[in-house]
């Protein structure tokens, strides 16, 4: 899991995008009495795709920044992300708006083919 979290960072880097933060998802579980998988939410942003969606209303800022989600899955990593065309119809985004947030499809597609 850690070498996909690793391509994903280098490919975000690479595309000028900001890393804003990697999220342990599990960490604190053992404390409260839960064994969880290893995973990490990645979030992903850039001000020339946000900042049109912030600028149009504010409420839509909560779809942001992007974020992909990084599991272990017994011997397999597994990679999600809430496409482009579903943040449109969540938040009524326009084509013009949500257009910027494709490149977090092309950035996964990027990292999971290799």
């Amino acid at each position: 899991m850690a070498e996909t979290v690793a391509r994903l960072r280098a490919v975000i880097a690479a595309r000028g995008l900001d890393l804003v933060a990697v999220l342990d998802v599990g960490a604190g579980a053992g404390d409260a009495g839960f064994a969880v998988r290893e995973a990490a939410l990645v979030l992903v942003g850039g001000a020339a795709m946000t900042t049109p969606v912030i600028d149009a209303a504010p409420l839509r800022t909560l779809g942001l920044p992007l974020t992909v989600l990084v599991w272990a899955d017994a011997l397999e990593t597994k990679v999600a992300h809430v496409s482009a065309a579903a943040l449109r119809l969540r938040y009524d985004l326009g084509v013009e708006l949500s257009a910027g947030l494709t490149c977090i499809a092309d950035i996964v597609d990027v990292v999971i083919d290799r």
